[in-house]
């Protein structure tokens, strides 16, 4: 089942969290310290391909076309979220 899973899929994982073998750590991740051995795998939400991945060079047409796919990483819409709201329930205005 892992063979289908993409980036954008919703998942939930059953397993043990273990110490990654000797030499194997990632530094550059906080979990890099760490390995989940999966038991049980579930797909809770299947998602269509993304016009372009995150980390994609892709042109300023196709970026603005698909502006809410720029605004879904945190460092992006932490700004968008502390935004102040004139009315409750309705998106942040900005002035």
């Amino acid at each position: 089942m892992a063979e289908r899973v993409r980036n954008e899929f919703v998942l939930k994982v059953t397993g043990l969290v273990r110490a990654r073998p000797p030499g194997t750590a990632n530094a550059n991740l906080k979990s890099g310290q760490v390995e989940l051995l999966c038991q049980e795998l579930e797909i809770l939400n299947r998602s269509e391909p993304l016009p372009f991945q995150l980390d994609e060079h892709v042109s300023e047409e196709v970026r603005l076309r698909y502006r809410y796919i720029d605004l879904r990483p945190r460092r992006n819409a932490r700004p968008i979220a502390a935004a102040p709201s004139d009315h409750a329930g309705h998106a942040p205005v900005s002035r």
